[in-house]
C-alpha cells in the first residue's frame, strides 16, 4: 500500500513540477510578446472592451496574473505534497523499524521460551526417571521388610494354645501330687 502511494505521489509530484514549468514558460512567452507590442497595442485597447465589457489591459496582466497565481498555486501543491510524502515516508519507516525491532524481541522471547520448554521436558523426563527408580527401589525395600517381618517378629501363641499347655501343666503338676502323696 505505502509503495503504490508513493508511487502515485511521485507521478502527481513530476506533473505538478511539469505544469509548473509549463506555466512558468508560457508567463515568460506572454511577458515577451506583451512587452514587445506594449506600444502598438496601447491605443487598440484603450478604445476595445472585452465582451463582457471590460476593458481590455493591453500588456496581457490578467492573464499573466492568474498563470502566476497558478503556477504559485502548482509549487504550493507540490510543496505541500512533497512534505506530505516525505511525512508519511518517514511514519512508513518508523512503523517499519518498530516492528522489525518488535519482530525481533518476539523471535528471542520464542528462542528462549523454547530452550526452557526443552530444558523443563529434559527435566520431567529425568523426574519420571527418577520416580520410577525410586518406586522400584521402594517396591525391594517393602518387600524385604516383610520378610524380615516374618523371621524377626516374635509370634504370641494364641488363646487356645496358652489355655491347653496349662490345662497339660495343671495335669502334669495333679499327677505329681498324686504321686508325692503316695496315691498314684
Amino acid at each position: 500500500i505505502r509503495m503504490a502511494a508513493a508511487k502515485q505521489a511521485k507521478a502527481s509530484l513530476a506533473q505538478y513540477k511539469d505544469a509548473a514549468k509549463l506555466i512558468r514558460s508560457a508567463i515568460t512567452v506572454l511577458t515577451k510578446f506583451y512587452g514587445q507590442k506594449a506600444k502598438a497595442q496601447a491605443a487598440a485597447d484603450a478604445s476595445a472592451k472585452d465582451k463582457s465589457g471590460f476593458k481590455a489591459n493591453g500588456k496581457g496582466n490578467g492573464v499573466i496574473g492568474i498563470l502566476e497565481v497558478a503556477e504559485a498555486n502548482y509549487k504550493k501543491l507540490e510543496e505541500d505534497l512533497s512534505l506530505t510524502e516525505k511525512t508519511e515516508a518517514k511514519t512508513f519507516n518508523d512503523l517499519i523499524n518498530e516492528s522489525q525491532v518488535r519482530e525481533a524481541v518476539f523471535l528471542k522471547d520464542l528462542e528462549y521460551k523454547n530452550r526452557a520448554r526443552v530444558k523443563l521436558e529434559g527435566d520431567l523426563i529425568r523426574a519420571g526417571n527418577d520416580l520410577k527408580s525410586y518406586q522400584k527401589e521402594l517396591e525391594a525395600v517393602v518387600s524385604y521388610l516383610e520378610q524380615l517381618k516374618s523371621t524377626c517378629t516374635v509370634k504370641g501363641d494364641s488363646y487356645d494354645e496358652r489355655q491347653a499347655r496349662r490345662d497339660k501343666e495343671l495335669t502334669s503338676l495333679r499327677d505329681a501330687l498324686k504321686f508325692l502323696n503316695g496315691d498314684g
